[in-house]
């Protein structure tokens, strides 16, 4: 491994060059990507598939709602579904080989904080995710108004994953470290602004693709099947894998926007530098 020998220029990136830079990057790292992102994606799609499995659909008019209702899951299950896929780019970011019992230790070993963070934490901003649905119907419209909290997580704290992913901070603070939530506030402290840009950016981009996505699916099967008709299959399977392939596009979106951030608020590729120059140096005088 050397560290200035990256898979990935190390440069500041405006939104539309990391949305390319994404596709270049799934281009070249096309099967370990897949691999990764099937194992975290299938779990939750076959638990989604269950949970909603009672929901009306279309023969009743109200597909519309467990269209939405999937959305939601998805959006909450995304970053414990992409653990596998960030870890494996953070190695390909320095390495030409991957390692995939070291990605699946290195997964278990960040459960711990992923639960807390990403379920227990995330849990009390995007309570519909777990909760709408399965309410009364009174307490519909308090989950509606709390919609708004929805926000907070993907503007406050967007690249909590690789934070604890990738830098492998200690859950509490120790001497001579950040603890994971130090961390996430120091490297999204004073860019929120810039942040909630991109998210809503990002939303407008993901919802055309996942359509666009979706209605390519309808053709080729209506193209198949001689028969053009949104029927069940329609939402319970075609459309969950819609949005399950734009949400691991734009994972590794993510990672490279948590690259971008990095270098825009830590000038990241100067240390890199400095770091692979004290390897060297250690390494001629050993």
């Amino acid at each position: 491994m050397q560290l200035d020998k990256t898979a990935i220029v190390i440069r500041e990136r405006d939104l539309l060059d990391l949305l390319d830079l994404a596709l270049h990057v799934v281009r070249a790292h096309a099967m370990p990507l897949l691999v990764t992102t099937l194992a975290g994606a299938i779990p939750f799609a076959l638990f989604n598939y269950w949970l909603l499995s009672d929901l009306p659909l279309a023969e009743d008019g109200d597909a519309e709602f467990y269209c939405w209702r999937m959305v939601m899951l998805v959006l909450f299950e995304l970053p414990l579904a992409s653990t596998f896929s960030t870890l494996y780019l953070g190695q390909m970011m320095f390495s030409s080989e991957f390692d995939y019992p070291r990605i699946l230790r290195q997964a278990v070993q960040s459960l711990p904080q992923l639960f807390w963070y990403q379920v227990v934490l995330r849990g009390i901003f995007m309570p519909q995710a777990l909760l709408w649905g399965v309410v009364a119907q009174p307490m519909i419209p308090l989950l509606a108004l709390g919609m708004l909290l929805w926000f907070i997580p993907f503007t406050m704290w967007p690249y909590l994953n690789e934070t604890i992913l990738l830098e492998r901070n200690p859950l509490t603070s120790k001497p001579g470290s950040l603890s994971t939530w130090r961390r996430s506030k120091v490297l999204h402290a004073r860019a929120s602004g810039d942040l909630f840009g991109r998210l809503l950016a990002a939303a407008l981009i993901s919802g055309i693709l996942i359509v666009g996505v979706w209605l390519t699916l309808w053709g080729v099967r209506g193209f198949l099947q001689h028969e053009y008709v949104f029927d069940n299959w329609m939402f319970t399977v075609l459309w969950p894998i819609a949005l399950w392939t734009v949400a691991a596009y734009f994972s590794v979106v993510r990672f490279l926007s948590y690259l971008d951030l990095r270098i825009r608020r830590e000038g990241w590729e100067v240390e890199i530098i400095l770091r692979a120059e004290a390897d060297r140096l250690a390494r001629h005088i050993s």
